[in-house]
């Protein structure tokens, strides 16, 4: 995923995905590519889910292209 910039966990535990441009964003918006995001994502929480909190289907998440400051 080296189109991939960065995961931002939102103030309610949706992750927000950052790619360097909006043609990206728009790539991995589709079914296919939101599925293996969320896959991912999933299990990368769950490594330090301690508390059983984390749930699949709590997973939201939306697509952003990297803005500069």
């Amino acid at each position: 995923m080296e189109d991939l910039w960065e995961i931002h966990q939102g103030e309610y535990g949706t992750p927000t995905f950052f790619f360097y441009k909006d043609i990206q964003a728009t790539q991995y918006a589709n079914n296919e590519a939101r599925l293996l995001f969320t896959e991912k994502y999933f299990a990368l929480l769950k490594k330090y889910d301690e508390m059983n909190y984390f749930k699949r289907g709590r997973i939201l998440h939306s697509y952003r292209q990297q803005r500069k400051l």
